[in-house]
């Protein structure tokens, strides 16, 4: 199934929802690799991981409305495995490309009382 999702990207590699499903199906393999205690070897970093930030980076750079869940699911492989090599690259990489306005949207929920809490 991640096979065909991978395709559509390229078949379309302007349509946000192509990226987004391909980096969630990614992303939900790693989820259900972590719940089975499965230890990460180098090849899942570069079939799963390193998949699922790209197509994650993509489909914020592409997505018409919001991108908090997207870019929330982003920070989380980064955060967890922005230790490997090919992780960190996949991430240097997309950094670029998407509007600093991105982070504005996520500011709020990964540090709330930044923004709820400042004295007036």
């Amino acid at each position: 199934m991640i096979r065909n999702y991978q395709v559509a990207t390229t078949l379309n590699p302007t349509w946000y929802k192509a990226w987004h499903v391909w980096a969630l199906s990614n992303f939900e393999v790693i989820t259900q690799l972590e719940t089975a205690q499965i230890a990460f070897s180098s090849r899942h970093y570069s079939t799963y991981v390193v998949p699922a930030v790209e197509g994650f980076w993509r489909s914020i750079a592409l997505s018409p409305g919001s991108v908090l869940q997207d870019t929330l699911r982003l920070l989380t492989l980064w955060f967890d495995y922005g230790q490997d090599d090919q992780v960190s690259d996949a991430i240097s990489r997309g950094l670029p490309t998407v509007s600093i306005d991105v982070w504005l949207e996520v500011i709020p929920q990964v540090c709330p009382g930044l923004v709820h809490d400042r004295p007036r």
